[in-house]
């Protein structure tokens, strides 16, 4: 505490009071002083991930004494305490057109989620859930921790179906949801009076894809046709 003395014949005595804002780890620590009976306002302190919840009395319990930028009247040597809270994230899922995923709310900053029930969409198998609009960079539930509000987004692989067109042989089963990038085994069909030579992209003409036993990519939908070969016999008669 300092005071004041006026130099005039009817001097009185002022008093200055030191006022201290402790921010706990935060910025903008302020020392001043003011007169006294003097209306101040509060300072806005920070704290990277934490939230200012005011100025206290004491540093661990005390009086709430205001937040900032209310207005405190200085009456004696002061030091007040600034209290922070941790940040609390809410985290939202764009299922993309699949089924609704609940969103996970007061989750901690630094904190890791569970990962929710898979949704699911017709027609598709479930890819993951996604950080970023561009859909690159996965959400790791083991190792990513939440630092922000957050949405991810849902990735769909779509389902694929291979038909067999037999040509008149023997029937084959068409095979559903396929997924993208899947390895099938082509399958045997047989036609009597014919030798069977292959699978094919197409009825008539298309691209040799492969015989029974081969393996064949999927990459979407598609209709495979056989084509039956007739047997060539040579006549051996002299």
């Amino acid at each position: 505490m300092g005071t004041y003395r006026d130099s005039s014949p009817n001097f009185s005595q002022v008093d200055y009071y030191t006022v201290i804002f402790n921010c706990q780890d935060g910025t903008n620590n302020v020392e001043d002083v003011v007169k006294q009976g003097e209306n101040i306002t509060l300072p806005f302190p920070a704290k990277e991930i934490y939230t200012f919840d005011g100025w206290y009395s004491s540093n661990l319990s005390g009086t709430r004494i205001g937040e900032a930028g209310d207005n405190y009247i200085v009456n004696r040597k002061t030091t007040l305490y600034a209290r922070w809270a941790l940040n609390y994230y809410a985290v939202s899922f764009d299922s993309n057109n699949g089924s609704a995923v609940s969103q996970v709310t007061n989750v901690a900053h630094g904190s890791k989620i569970t990962k929710p029930n898979e949704p699911t969409k017709s027609g598709y198998a479930f890819g993951g859930w996604y950080k970023d609009s561009s859909l690159t960079k996965l959400w790791n539930f083991s190792n990513n921790v939440v630092t922000g509000n957050l949405t991810l987004v849902a990735v769909w692989i779509p389902f694929y179906t291979v038909s067999f067109d037999a040509q008149g042989g023997t029937s084959v089963n068409s095979m559903t949801n396929v997924q993208n990038s899947t390895e099938i085994i082509l399958p045997y069909t047989s036609r009597n009076g014919y030798t069977f030579d292959g699978w094919y992209s197409a009825n008539l003409s298309g691209t040799r894809v492969g015989g029974a036993g081969d393996s064949y990519v999927v990459n979407g939908s598609i209709t495979l046709g056989s084509i039956p070969i007739r047997p060539h016999f040579l006549n051996l008669a002299p």
